[in-house]
């Protein structure tokens, strides 16, 4: 039996859509932000078998029966985890990569869990922050500059990042936390593991298509032009990124807005 790299196996989580390899098997219909169906495990009349994108999970509310995208593939065909995980790479045109687990795949898998939950504090400790309330200056910025609703701000999970100047308020919560601020570093969220990266700063979260925030889009309130300049990281591959404009009504069209998913 093939052992697979574990790049290749994050690489399959993060670009199959669950939405599309159930319909394979099964005729979804929309319910609001979720799908629905008849469940293909036990017989029934009423749908009942739901597929969430936005969290990449399948449930069946009558059987019980849910996982993710290779689960559903298991269950389905049915078969092994290696053949799911093969049928799916084959799906999506993605390389697999066969070699013994290595002393460095297992630090490298637990350093990218790291940075996958230092990630996402940030994103949650950046919302607090906008929920605490913002200044006049960011308040203007983001809903009058950059037009956004309020409604937006939910949607997208906008957060902000205060003027830290000499406080590193972020620092400190990472530090109460316990986390690794050389991973922190490394993600671009503190400068030298001695100092917030940003300050005073809209921040948008960017999320893969597991629903996991790889990247914070930072736009600076003072900046003359705000350009997206992140650089590859433990998480975010600018060459695997599709970079979209969200519909979003502008009061000045001059005003460059880009809210980025993948």
């Amino acid at each position: 039996m093939p052992r697979f790299d574990y790049r290749t196996i994050e690489n399959i989580k993060e670009t199959a859509r669950i939405e599309d390899v159930v319909s394979d098997f099964v005729e979804l219909h929309r319910s609001g932000s979720s799908l629905k169906a008849c469940c293909p495990f036990h017989n029934e009349k009423t749908p009942s078998f739901v597929v969430t994108p936005s969290r990449q999970m399948y449930k069946c509310f009558g059987c019980g029966e849910s996982g993710d995208v290779i689960k559903f593939v298991q269950k389905i065909k049915p078969c092994s985890f290696t053949e799911a995980i093969i049928y799916l790479a084959n799906k999506y045109h993605i390389p697999i990569e066969e070699r013994p687990v290595t002393p460095e795949d297992i630090a490298w898998q637990q350093k990218r869990e790291s940075a996958l939950q230092i990630m996402s504090f940030a994103a949650d400790w950046t919302k607090e922050q906008l929920n605490k309330g913002l200044s006049t200056e960011a308040s203007n910025f983001l809903f009058n500059q950059l037009a956004v609703e309020e409604s937006q701000v939910e949607k997208f999970n906008i957060g902000f990042w205060p003027s830290s100047e000499s406080s590193d308020l972020f620092l400190h919560a990472l530090q109460q936390k316990g986390f690794d601020l050389a991973v922190a570093t490394e993600l671009g969220l503190l400068v030298d593991g001695n100092h917030d990266a940003y300050s005073n700063t809209i921040i948008v979260p960017m999320k893969n298509s597991a629903r996991n925030t790889i990247a914070l889009i930072p736009l600076e309130i003072d900046a003359q032009q705000n350009r997206n300049t992140l650089k590859k990281s433990l998480l975010y591959d600018p060459n695997k990124s599709i970079f979209g404009r969200y519909e979003i009504q502008r009061t000045r069209p001059s005003t460059d807005f880009i809210f980025v998913h993948t």
